[in-house]
C-alpha cells in the first residue's frame, strides 16, 4: 500500500495529499498514474489543488508572487538586452520580442514605441540603412509614442528578421565572391 500522504495514496486524496503533491512532488513521480490496482486514484491536475479555501488560496498566493518577484527581472533582462548577447539577429529579435510579452504580462509595461526604439537601437550595426528609415518612421510625429501599438511592434519584429535573413543571404553571398577572386586571379597568372 503506497503511502497514505503522498500523490499515489489508496482512496480519494485528502487535503493534505493534494498539498504535498504540489509542493514537493518529487520529479519522478508523474501528476497522472494509472496501475492495476484495485481502487487507485487517479489524480489529474484539479485534482492537486487542495479542496479547503484556505490552502488553495495559500497555493495562490504563493504563485502569483513568484510571478510579481519574476516582474523587474524580466523587465531588467528585457531593457539591457543587447544584441552582441546573440549568435544572430534573428535569435535576438525573437528573445527581445519574447522579454518585452513577458514583461507586459507581469505588469512591468514596456510600451510599444519604447520596444521599438530599444530593439532598433540593437540592430543599427546589423542593417545601418533599414535601422535608419525604420527610426525616423517611428519617431515620426509628436504623437507617436501613444499612437504605436503593439501590433506595429509585432510586425517591425518579423520585418527586421526578413531583414536580417536578407542580409545575411547578401553578405554570405559577398564573402563567398571575395573569397574566390584571389584564387582566380592566380589561375590566370599563370
Amino acid at each position: 500500500m503506497a503511502d497514505e500522504t503522498g500523490p499515489s495514496a489508496v482512496g480519494p486524496p485528502t487535503d493534505r495529499s493534494a498539498v504535498v503533491a504540489v509542493r514537493g512532488r518529487p520529479q519522478g513521480v508523474a501528476i497522472a498514474s494509472c496501475t492495476a490496482e484495485p481502487h487507485t486514484t487517479i489524480e489529474t491536475q484539479a485534482d492537486l489543488l487542495p479542496a479547503n479555501p484556505p490552502e488553495k488560496l495559500e497555493i495562490i498566493k504563493h504563485v502569483r508572487r513568484y510571478g510579481l518577484l519574476r516582474a523587474p527581472t524580466i523587465y531588467k533582462r528585457a531593457v539591457s538586452m543587447k544584441r552582441e548577447e546573440f549568435g544572430t539577429a534573428e535569435e535576438y529579435i525573437t528573445a527581445f520580442g519574447e522579454q518585452v510579452r513577458l514583461a507586459n504580462e507581469l505588469g512591468c509595461t514596456i510600451t510599444p514605441y519604447c520596444a521599438c526604439i530599444l530593439m532598433l537601437e540593437q540592430l543599427c550595426r546589423d542593417l545601418p540603412h533599414w535601422t535608419a528609415a525604420m527610426e525616423m518612421e517611428a519617431r515620426f510625429g509628436d504623437d507617436a509614442p501613444e499612437t504605436t501599438t503593439l501590433h506595429y511592434f509585432n510586425q517591425l519584429c518579423q520585418y527586421a528578421i526578413s531583414e536580417a535573413n536578407e542580409s545575411s543571404l547578401d553578405s554570405a553571398a559577398i564573402a563567398y565572391k571575395s573569397n574566390r577572386r584571389p584564387r582566380q586571379q592566380r589561375q590566370r597568372t599563370n
